[in-house]
């Protein structure tokens, strides 16, 4: 029942299983080209909205991907900025995004719908839970809006009540890759992604 309010054009057998059992923590996946610029940094500061002890387990990765890279200098200052410790940003390493790794999370959330559609040639079963951030964050925004202030969710409640506001992915929305840019293209772009990220962090602290 529950996959035929995600896509009333999808079948049990055409969406992905969650493989965690589900008393783990919730996780997300941040999705862009290389995993060393927009995810990685989405990834450190969403880890610092959250704070810890938290509920949910953040990542990132790329597709195509590169193969342990560092995180970009700049992009590391920016979210240095923002109160991430040095050490999180000095210890990162990208990776490639592969189907398996798709399965695990509850959220996955692309910074351009290229990204979004190069997730869904590799699994499309996850369909109801990837996002482009614009996408999340306005989707996020309008649940935000009409939510009492002890409003809480379930993961999987959350996930169906961000389709259902009808928001859709957007090219128009992309967040620009700031990778080897002037510094002033990092700074606009960790601008650009402020917002969604805290929209996402306020939505992530509502989950059960």
């Amino acid at each position: 029942m529950m996959s035929s309010i995600f896509s009333p054009h999808a079948s049990d057998s055409e969406v992905a299983p969650f493989r965690r059992p589900r008393h783990r923590a919730n996780a997300l996946l941040f999705v862009c080209t290389a995993n060393v610029s927009r995810s990685p940094f989405a990834e450190l500061v969403l880890r610092r909205h959250l704070g810890a002890p938290t509920s949910w387990i953040i990542s990132s990765a790329g597709v195509p991907g590169a193969d342990r890279w560092v995180m970009d200098p700049q992009m590391s200052e920016m979210a240095q900025e923002r109160g991430v410790p040095r050490s999180w940003c000095e210890a990162h390493r990208s990776r490639s995004v592969d189907p398996q790794m798709l399965l695990e999370p509850d959220l996955i959330i692309t910074m351009e719908k290229r990204h979004r559609d190069a997730v869904l040639d590799l699994e499309p079963r996850v369909h109801a839970r990837v996002f482009t951030l614009a996408q999340a964050g306005r989707a996020g925004r309008s649940l935000l809006v009409g939510a009492d202030p002890d409003q809480s969710w379930e993961i999987r409640e959350l996930v169906m009540r961000l389709h259902e506001t009808g928001v859709v992915a957007r090219s128009g929305e992309d967040v620009p890759d700031p990778y080897r840019r002037p510094r002033d293209e990092a700074e606009r772009v960790a601008a650009v992604l402020d917002e969604p990220l805290v929209t996402l962090a306020r939505l992530m602290e509502r989950t059960v």
